[in-house]
């Protein structure tokens, strides 16, 4: 004795169908995915005293959050030079200002999470440069890094 659709009323159809998808597809009705980095920071070189922006977005289900590692090391957006902007989409935004010297000349992380699967990575480089070295006009500079 099968299902047949014609001696249901249609809402029992639905509930019926509803069912049959929660006991046979928990996966298609219940969709998570783990954290995916869809927008990967790039190395930069910023001269002293300058800005550098890194850009870093990321999707998943549920949406993943996104922190930010200097040197393994959590970056605060309470720290005075660093601001950590979040965006709508997943986007994420480290801002370094003024760079220093000696001090911002590092690896910088985005590590994405949500609790589905591995957190996931992609990492940049700031080089810092001597403003001796760059044209007053420049904002990056491709000469010799301090």
């Amino acid at each position: 004795m099968g299902l047949q659709r014609a001696a249901l009323p249609a809402a029992s159809f639905v509930a019926a169908t509803l069912t049959i998808l929660l006991i046979w597809a928990p996966d298609f009705v219940n969709a998570v995915h783990p954290p995916e980095i869809i927008k990967k920071p790039q190395n930069q070189g910023v001269r002293v005293g300058g800005v550098a922006s890194f850009y870093c977005a990321a999707r998943g289900d549920p949406p993943p959050s996104i922190v930010w590692r200097k040197n393994a090391k959590k970056v605060s957006g309470t720290q005075s030079r660093y601001t950590v902007l979040e965006q709508p989409g997943g986007i994420s935004i480290l801002r370094i200002e003024p760079v220093r010297a000696g001090r911002d000349d590092a690896p910088y992380e985005c590590v994405a999470e949500n609790g589905v699967g591995d957190a996931v990575s992609a990492d940049a480089t700031l080089t810092v440069y001597e403003v001796s070295r760059c044209k007053k006009d420049m904002l990056f500079c491709s000469d010799t890094p301090l």
